[in-house]
């Protein structure tokens, strides 16, 4: 059943992310702070997207990318958003909006955009990216 509260669909994908964090699954973790930073986007939350850039950041570290961390952390740092104009974020609350992706797919199609705009919000390929989905 869809969730349509996106408070709520935030906190359960944070208590997800925490617990799969704990449990040293950092790639599942990472897709729960990834499914934040868009409900972040498309719900205009900017303190949820700061959250969702540090647990990204933390997953990251975790799985040995350094960089990626210290990317991240200095966006939560800063208190730096994605601009509203950014192509990656325009399209993803579009095609989130319209409803033509399920979750999974949002997902693919973020990817997608990212890869074609040198962003570094998910960087898994599709075919991983699959894999760790299946929860």
């Amino acid at each position: 059943e869809e969730v349509n509260d996106h408070k709520v669909l935030i906190k359960t994908y944070v208590s997800l992310g925490n617990v799969l964090q704990r449990d040293k699954q950092y790639e599942k973790a990472l897709i729960c702070f990834k499914n934040i930073l868009l409900l972040s986007w498309v719900h205009d939350l900017k303190n949820c997207e700061l959250e969702a850039y540090n647990g990204i950041a933390i997953q990251n570290f975790y799985m040995g990318d350094v960089k990626k961390c210290a990317i991240y952390l200095e966006r939560v740092i800063s208190g730096i958003h994605e601009a509203d104009h950014s192509t990656m974020k325009r399209v993803a609350i579009q095609s989130y909006s319209v409803g033509d992706f399920d979750r999974k797919k949002d997902m693919r199609f973020l990817l997608f955009c990212e890869s074609k705009h040198g962003g570094t919000i998910l960087d898994y390929t599709c075919k991983h990216l699959s894999k760790i989905l299946e929860l």
